[in-house]
């Protein structure tokens, strides 16, 4: 890679790193690309010399944010994690971008169709990963035998409530930080098998 290359790529990082601050901060909606381009100390026009549009530009902080998401899960759900490991992990993945990840979920019936359908492959490929575990304890009889779609939205459900309503139950902080190991104890309680 030539060094002309290497700063392309470079000014390209440091936009979209200055997007995902943004947007973390404003949400998805608000922020223009004038904004993100003060942000990252760069002219506007090198904004779209890197990505066509903002539509663009939102696009690839989804698919950054989702790429983080499943790829921290896809190494979690291999055979002798627990679900308690796997969900742990995702919810770690999403403490470290929660305001972004808030302001997503949000927003996401206002942003274009595109960015709509990148959301839901990255919750398609959570889902695939959170369903061998859940199959697997399906099997050894040590979950209730639930649809997976009910579980995975029961799930994602929780998580989002508290997401969205942080400033009930976080006003001065990180949800995740505070309720992450109740919201994964309280889950699996309610899929373990009743012995008695």
């Amino acid at each position: 890679m030539n060094k002309r290359t290497q700063q392309r790529e470079q000014t390209r990082i440091e936009i979209l790193t200055a997007a995902e601050h943004i947007y973390a901060v404003h949400g998805f909606i608000r922020p223009s690309t004038q904004m993100v381009a003060k942000e990252a100390g760069v002219a506007h026009g090198t904004v779209f010399l890197h990505f066509q549009s903002q539509e663009k530009l939102i696009l690839a902080v989804i698919e950054n944010l989702g790429q983080s998401l499943t790829s921290q899960i896809h190494e979690s759900s291999v055979p002798g994690h627990s679900l308690n490991e796997v969900l742990q992990t995702y919810l770690t993945a999403i403490e470290a971008n929660e305001s972004l990840y808030t302001h997503l979920i949000m927003e996401l019936p206002q942003l274009p169709k595109e960015a709509q359908q990148t959301v839901i492959g990255i919750q398609s490929v959570i889902a695939h990963h959170l369903d061998q575990v859940m199959s697997q304890l399906k099997k050894e009889k040590k979950i209730k035998d639930l649809s997976f779609p009910f579980l995975f939205n029961t799930w994602i459900g929780l998580i989002h409530y508290y997401l969205m309503n942080r400033r009930l139950f976080a006003p001065h902080g990180s949800v995740l930080a505070v309720y992450k190991d109740q919201l994964i104890a309280n889950f699996i309680t309610l899929l373990e098998v009743d012995c008695t």
